[in-house]
């Protein structure tokens, strides 16, 4: 209920927060927000219809110029929207940065993410191997969404959603400024000890990195130059890519 509130109190007048609940547990037909806001569309699936479907299916229903993405333990900051609609007007897709709230130890605890932007060029070298952007802090215009077909059932939908937008010749980056607080906990997939292990090995993971790879080599761009630069710009770079480094 407090992610539902927080991107409310966010949002524009014209702004809309589609919120599609899925029909895994029977809530679809229970769950009720009590929260009475005509910016607010609640989408129901009798059927199990899954997590990349479920966002399609949100983003056909949307009838804004640009699709924001957060998920429903997360809170939205009060700037996002303000923020990223401003920093979009040069690229496809923009990812802003995060708030960490750690949850599962006995006291929680928030912890900001590296503070590190990346140019359109950046994001594209960093791609090559790792996922740059933050899925929940991700704004990207309806056009290049409708472009791409949306969200694949894949085993990293938003890593795949990037890589095919690069493909693509899209250009994305990611700011500085954190635009959502990004809650963590044991049952997510991504903390799973065998998670980063798995998505090297992603045959489609691999096919939308190759394609990164004919990008890089077809421009000549220097790897080294570009990360080097990087990680003078922001030396956390350093950190948080240190396998590229």
């Amino acid at each position: 209920m407090s992610s539902i509130k927080s991107v409310l109190r966010s949002l524009p007048e014209t702004g809309e927060l589609i919120l599609h609940l899925d029909a895994e547990d029977g809530s679809a037909s229970t769950w009720d927000p009590k929260i009475s806001d005509n910016r607010l569309i609640v989408l129901r699936s009798e059927t199990w219809i899954g997590f990349s479907q479920g966002l399609n299916l949100a983003a056909g229903t949307a009838g804004n110029q640009y699709l924001g993405r957060i998920d429903a333990d997360d809170i939205c900051l009060p700037w996002r929207w303000k923020y990223q609609i401003s920093a979009i007007a040069e690229t496809d897709v923009h990812f802003g940065s995060m708030l960490h709230y750690y949850t599962d130890g006995l006291m929680p605890f928030i912890l900001p993410h590296y503070p590190v932007a990346l140019s359109p060029r950046e994001f594209l070298v960093v791609a090559e191997s790792t996922n740059p952007g933050f899925h929940p802090a991700a704004l990207i215009r309806r056009t290049a969404f409708e472009k791409l077909g949306g969200y694949r059932d894949v085993m990293c939908e938003d890593y795949d959603l990037s890589l095919r937008a690069l493909a693509d010749g899209m250009s994305l980056s990611r700011g500085l400024l954190p635009v959502t607080v990004y809650r963590h906990h044991s049952e997510q997939a991504t903390a799973a000890t065998d998670w980063t292990v798995r998505l090297a090995k992603d045959p489609d993971v691999r096919t939308g990195q190759n394609s990164v790879t004919e990008i890089l080599d077809s421009q000549n761009i220097s790897r080294r130059q570009v990360l080097d630069s990087l990680g003078a710009r922001y030396p956390m770079a350093r950190r948080e890519f240190r396998a590229l480094f």
